[in-house]
């Protein structure tokens, strides 16, 4: 009753380097996958950073200009 044949080896052989390599695939996506939604959250993050800088700025200009007419009047 049966052993593996040579042949049969060979093809258990060849499915567990195809598994192998799928599996690697996988995890090279995910990485991949993991690294572009690292960059979104990145980006995302700058724009709410930058747009924050701005408000500031703007606001700053008010309390200079504000600051300026207020001195002007005394």
């Amino acid at each position: 009753m049966g052993g593996c044949s040579a042949a049969d080896l060979d093809r258990l052989s060849e499915q567990q380097a195809r598994y192998d390599r799928l599996k690697r695939l996988d995890h090279e996506a995910k990485k991949a996958e993991r690294h572009f939604q690292i960059q979104a959250y990145q980006t995302q993050y700058n724009s709410e950073i930058l747009k924050e800088i701005l408000q500031l700025n703007e606001n700053m200009r008010s309390f200079i200009d504000y600051m300026s007419s207020y001195g002007d009047k005394y």
